[in-house]
């Protein structure tokens, strides 16, 4: 957990472990690096409207060319009624929740972040290269055996020749 409390011009980090605490003194420069370090690694939480102020404050900032400070207050703004409680655009842009991961199952690979069905080698093909995780398996058509004629899976004897070809 973390609290933070302003103190003159000095901000006081708590970071609390196990019932024991830690404290962290930084000027206000350090603090506000290391609390936009933090905020981009977590996720934060937004309400699911659009208030009069949140649209104001994104309209002002698409008009100047600067969002930037927008998604800065919705990740940063504290008290009892921060911005991004009350505002759903906070949550767009960098602060967009990051998409889950893409799991594939047992018959699929990945390509980029979609899933792919594998590839089912064919009667008369044979698997060249296994799938992996980010890749599909290679099938090759099998060549007739010797004493045969034609183009797998439709082998056919040679003349003079009989019998059955199976795959």
């Amino acid at each position: 957990y973390q609290e933070c409390v302003i103190m003159n011009k000095y901000l006081v980090v708590v970071l609390i472990f196990n019932e024991a605490s830690a404290f962290k003194h930084m000027n206000s420069a350090d603090f506000v690096q290391d609390m936009n370090k933090l905020a981009a690694a977590t996720q934060i939480v937004c309400g699911n409207w659009i208030s009069g102020d949140c649209s104001s404050e994104y309209g002002n900032g698409e008009r100047n060319g600067n969002l930037g400070r927008f998604y800065d207050r919705c990740r940063t703004e504290g008290g009892s009624s921060p911005l991004r409680l009350r505002c759903s655009l906070c949550c767009t842009g960098p602060n967009a929740p990051a998409p889950p991961p893409v799991v594939c199952n047992s018959n699929q690979y990945k390509s980029g972040n979609v899933c792919h069905d594998l590839t089912l080698c064919s009667v008369g093909q044979k698997q060249t290269t296994a799938p992996t995780a980010a890749s599909d398996r290679a099938c090759t058509t099998v060549p007739c055996p010797a004493n045969s004629q034609g183009t797998a899976p439709s082998c056919t004897c040679k003349a003079g020749y009989t019998g059955a070809i199976t795959a």
